[in-house]
């Protein structure tokens, strides 16, 4: 029989596989945040977002050996689609916080929950991931991340999230790296301000047990294998853009908001 692994090989941060919104109740009204919020979530505000995904794993060596040691066919994919973001003007209490609900007419990206505790961001559906198996196969994120603080150049913190994927329980490790805040970005002809730039840096959970599994034949540490991005958020707007490269992995993701309607 086959061998069942996981490796994860590509992040979004924002509005992805993530199918915890689906099942939770959003009868509550939300007020909307100060206008100096990273997520303004005011009822009716919309986001209007492009994606560029590429993914050959023929020009990964590490992806290209796994898969034949695996017996695998992993194709390559290219995408690229738009889609909106709105706002609902509802929350839902899980456990003791009560989160925003976004709502998405992609069926690439499910509802996002965010919890902002005094520019403290936490979301539930925030960083979604694609897996390494039979082919790309979406998994979802289990629990809130916390995914950014509007704190100075410098801080890092780093959070340990469990993941499932075919039914089994993975924990992978995210570090997160503010890395400029106050500055600039101009997207599609429009010059934000305000604005936090971010690095994700994401150790693939999973990887260490195929490794092993291959009796030593890749003797590389799983935290060399990081997949990382920069992620931007401008000061009432919010989510502004993702930007991945990773060689090693044979892929990219670009996400770009084109337009806003903040409420």
């Amino acid at each position: 029989m086959q061998k069942s692994y996981t490796i994860v090989v590509a992040l979004s941060l924002f509005l992805g596989a993530c199918e915890k919104a689906k099942s939770i109740s959003d009868t509550h009204p939300t007020n909307p945040k100060a206008p100096l919020t990273f997520q303004p979530d005011s009822a009716g505000s919309t986001w209007n977002y492009q994606v560029t995904e590429n993914f050959n794993p023929s020009s990964s060596i590490l992806l290209e050996a796994l898969a034949a040691a695996e017996g695998l066919s992993l194709p390559a994919i290219d995408t690229a689609f738009m889609y909106t973001m709105t706002a609902t003007g509802r929350d839902s209490v899980i456990g003791t916080n009560s989160y925003s609900i976004f709502t998405t007419d992609s069926s690439a990206a499910d509802d996002v929950l965010i919890n902002n505790q005094d520019s403290i961001y936490y979301g539930i559906g925030i960083i979604p991931t694609i897996s390494l198996g039979n082919g790309l196969v979406g998994g979802a994120v289990s629990g809130a991340i916390l995914y950014l603080k509007n704190k100075p150049a410098g801080t890092t913190w780093t959070q340990s999230i469990a993941q499932s994927f075919d039914g089994a329980l993975d924990t992978s490790v995210f570090t997160f790296s503010v890395i400029s805040t106050g500055g600039t970005k101009v997207i599609n002809g429009v010059n934000y301000t305000g604005v936090i730039a971010e690095t994700v840096s994401f150790v693939p959970g999973g990887l260490a047990s195929m490794l092993s599994s291959l009796g030593g034949t890749f003797p590389i540490s799983p935290s060399s294998l990081a997949i990382s991005g920069t992620y931007y958020f401008a000061q009432g707007v919010g989510l502004i853009e993702v930007d991945m490269n990773n060689s090693l992995f044979g892929f990219s993701y670009t996400q770009q908001l084109m337009s806003a309607t903040i409420k």
